[in-house]
Order: C-alpha cells, then structure tokens, then sequence
C-alpha cells in the first residue's frame, strides 16, 4: 500500500518513480508544464480536485511502467507523443466547447500513459 501524497497542483515541478510506486492527488490550480515519470513503476497522479483556468501541458515518461493519469471532468485532453512497445490512451471522447485543454505530451517505452 501507498499512502496518497498531496501537493498542491500550482507549482511546475517534476514526480519520478525508480523501482517503486505512487499515488499524487494535486489540488489548487493546475500548473502549465508539470512532469511525470516511471522507470520499472508505476504512478497515479490525480488532478481532479484542481482548477483548470487555461490550456496546460503536462509530460508523461515512462520506461517499463506505467502513469495513470485523472483529470477533472470539464476539460479537453490532447495526446501527442511517441512510444515503442508502449502507448497512451484516453478515456476522455467528449469535447467541451471553450474549455480549456490538458495537452499529454508522452514518452513510452514498454510502458503506458492511461488518462481518464
């Protein structure tokens, strides 16, 4: 088990994971250009308690994990990236009209991003 760490969501700042796992729940505003990244693990980064005022972006690495990513329910997610072996995929079909967007920058070798 993993205890779920808070943090507040208005800082750029990057999250790595080596050989292990964890769950982030971010509040407040979310900021432009957060990082998160996996090499053998896995991470849950939780936006949904955010605010989302303008389109960010967020980059999603992984090598041999994996990176579910939760976003709040009234914004638009783009995905863009590469992988090998390896993907990202979102949950997200419906688009909002003037929302403002997450734009999912991923890197994926062996490994997956999971937006929802």
């Amino acid at each position: 088990y993993v205890k779920p760490e808070t943090v507040s969501g208005e800082a750029t700042a990057e999250y790595k994971c080596v050989f292990s796992g964890n769950d982030i729940k971010f509040t407040g505003n979310m900021a432009d250009g957060i990082s998160l990244e996996t090499v053998f693990g896995g991470m849950s980064a939780d936006f949904s308690a955010c605010t989302v005022t303008n389109d960010v972006t967020l980059f999603a690495k992984t090598v041999f994990g994996g990176i579910d990513i939760i976003l709040p329910a009234n914004v638009n997610v783009t995905l863009s990236g590469k992988s090998a072996l390896g993907g990202a995929d979102s949950e997200r079909k419906t688009a909002f009209e003037n929302a403002p967007a997450v734009h999912i920058v991923y890197d994926c070798t062996f490994g997956g991003v999971d937006v929802k």
